[in-house]
């Protein structure tokens, strides 16, 4: 009697090797499918070639990324320019000194609390430096224009006739008025009194303010004259 092999474990051995190779195929579906993901979140990427040596010849130098400074800003912050804090004549030109400065020894004790310069009645009154006028009218019997400084210094020029209102802006060199015909500050002649102060005793020597350009003349006043008050 001859024996009968079964087809049964022949077909079963063929559909376990369509089974794993079924699955393996979608492994690697699915493992491509997470490298296109993988690949198109990082984004493109560009290889920077670097010279290298060749034939005993050095490379080349890699220039280095230019980088531009940061624009200058000029002056320091607390730096005044000729045009925002300069100091000039009240008058046309330079004047002669009739009289300086004489601070006194106090507050109350007799001085000279600014200049007198030679003028002539008429003669044209500027502004001796920038500033906002703060004053311009009479005191007592004479006119007084005022100049305030960005600084807080005040600039007083009599007898004036102005001809600018208090908040007006001028810059220096503007004419705000001119010398009063009388009363006079000087005995002997015309004159423009020129005082600076920074509080409301703390007055400084106009001439001191302005720029250097030699010693101001003192003019003789003539004899017997003195020039204490």
């Amino acid at each position: 009697m001859t024996a009968t092999t079964s087809p049964l474990p022949r077909a079963a051995g063929r559909a376990g090797r369509r089974t794993r190779t079924t699955g393996s195929f979608r492994a690697l579906v699915v493992l491509a499918s997470l490298v296109a993901v993988a690949a198109s979140c990082a984004g493109p990427t560009t290889a920077r070639a670097v010279p290298t040596a060749t034939d005993g010849a050095p490379a080349p130098a890699v220039a280095a990324p230019m980088v531009r400074a940061p624009a200058s800003s000029g002056a320091p912050p607390d730096a005044v320019g000729p045009a925002a804090g300069a100091w000039g004549w009240p008058l046309p030109g330079s004047p002669q000194v009739l009289r300086g400065f004489e601070p006194p020894p106090r507050r109350w004790s007799p001085g000279h609390r600014g200049a007198d310069l030679a003028a002539e009645p008429g003669s044209a009154v500027l502004a001796p430096v920038d500033g906002v006028v703060v004053f311009a009218g009479t005191v007592v019997d004479r006119g007084v224009v005022s100049v305030r400084t960005a600084g807080g210094l005040r600039a007083t020029l009599e007898p004036v006739v102005a001809q600018v209102a208090p908040g007006a802006r001028v810059r220096r060199g503007d004419v705000v008025g001119h010398l009063a015909a009388a009363p006079q500050h000087c005995p002997q002649r015309a004159c423009l009194h020129w005082g600076v102060r920074a509080g409301r005793d703390a007055y400084r020597d106009p001439l001191a303010l302005l720029a250097p350009a030699g010693p101001p003349v003192l003019l003789p006043l003539g004899p017997g004259v003195s020039r204490r008050p």
